[in-house]
């Protein structure tokens, strides 16, 4: 029997001269299974873990969200969506 368990961070990320900001969204799967596979980030806005260990995972999404920095927000916003589920005013 496996014991799985699953978080579901939102964060919120905008442009630092405006108010507004979009939510992007990462999921964290916690399988002890995969102690002998490749963990972090996996696909878009799922980050898979063998055991729960919050500073992992906080510096993973931190670690993430940083490679997605480019010269202006408008450019970053490509590559946010790539690496998390995104959703602005509604759409996702």
């Amino acid at each position: 029997m496996h014991n799985i368990s699953s978080l579901l961070f939102t964060i919120q990320i905008g442009d630092v001269e405006k108010e507004t900001s979009n939510d992007f969204t990462a999921s964290v799967t916690i399988r002890p299974e995969f102690q002998y596979h490749s963990q972090g980030f996996i696909k878009c806005g799922l980050f898979q873990y063998a055991r729960f260990d919050p500073s992992i995972i906080v510096g993973d999404i931190i670690k993430t969200v940083s490679e997605c920095d480019r010269v202006t927000f408008e450019k970053s916003l490509d590559l946010l969506r790539e690496r998390f589920s995104w959703e602005y005013e509604g759409i996702s």
